[in-house]
């Protein structure tokens, strides 16, 4: 196995599952995707979190957290500076059939890979962005959940190559809900404004994470729903995960923004305790 992807399945140093696990057939899982700087996981306890709620929404009895925690931090160490440490949690093996087998074991997998790099440029001039065709389901039960099945979003990614690089997802009801891997913010005045996710989609770190910045720096933000003509009549328009932290948008298929406006609002933000200046 190469030194740029490591892999641990139960702690064991194997790059592959069974074949009945549960992940695998039914996408029966969570997953976290953590980016490390110098040779540490970054808003790790954000992230725990989440997979810790999510097994518990989902009945997954995971027991493991002192092994979990231990194999994040020993592969944030293999960063140099910067990697991506992915943490996956299965409800385990079992036999075939949707049922859950009393004695089925939650199987967790961790695996660590050289950080994709994003050009500054892309935070300093902004990205393109398009509107997906994909919508997402409404689910209540699995909303906010990181869960494994992705495939609204795989379907979404296909209908682009490299002309843009994010897509934003609806609902059935029209509503904006987030972009193919990250989160959505736009900016109204002095006000940001990002959909709520009550039906569908995903409670992201950095979503939290900025949400927070503006309690701290007391700029309004609200959680509401946001409409195609709410995005295009923005002042600003920025996209956000845990890999990329932040990507303002310069263009919405024909429509440009004023990125100015965003980045003199995120100049107020402590980046450093995520391992990068911006």
């Amino acid at each position: 196995m190469s030194q740029t992807a490591i892999a641990l399945v139960n702690g064991h140093a194997v790059d592959y599952v069974s074949i009945t696990d549960r992940g695998l057939a039914y996408g029966d899982g969570v997953f976290e995707t953590i980016a490390v700087a110098d040779g540490k996981p970054c808003l790790w306890q954000k992230h725990l979190a989440r997979l810790l709620n999510g097994c518990s929404s989902l009945g997954i009895a995971f027991v493991n957290r002192a092994e979990l925690e231990e194999e994040v931090f020993r592969l944030s160490q293999q960063a140099k500076p910067h990697g991506v440490i992915k943490v996956i949690i299965t409800r385990g093996c079992g036999a075939s059939g949707y049922r859950i087998q009393p004695s089925s074991t939650a199987s967790r997998i961790v695996q660590f890979q050289d950080r994709q790099t994003f050009s500054e440029t892309l935070y300093r001039e902004g990205i393109a962005a398009r509107f997906c065709k994909q919508r997402i389901s409404h689910n209540p039960t699995l909303a906010k959940i990181k869960h494994l099945c992705r495939l609204e979003q795989v379907l979404a990614r296909m209908e682009w190559q490299d002309e843009y690089h994010e897509g934003i997802m609806f609902d059935y009801h029209g509503n904006a809900i987030e972009g193919t891997m990250s989160n959505l913010f736009i900016m109204k005045g002095s006000m940001l404004k990002t959909p709520k996710l009550d039906n569908c989609g995903v409670q992201g770190i950095m979503r939290e994470w900025i949400i927070e910045q503006c309690a701290q720096h007391r700029i309004a933000v609200e959680e509401t729903d946001i409409d195609r003509q709410s995005l295009l009549e923005a002042d600003g328009l920025f996209f956000c995960n845990a890999l990329i932290r932040i990507w303002p948008v310069h263009r919405l298929e024909t429509h440009d923004y004023d990125i100015a406006k965003v980045h003199q609002v995120l100049r107020q933000f402590n980046f450093a305790e995520l391992g990068v200046m911006l």
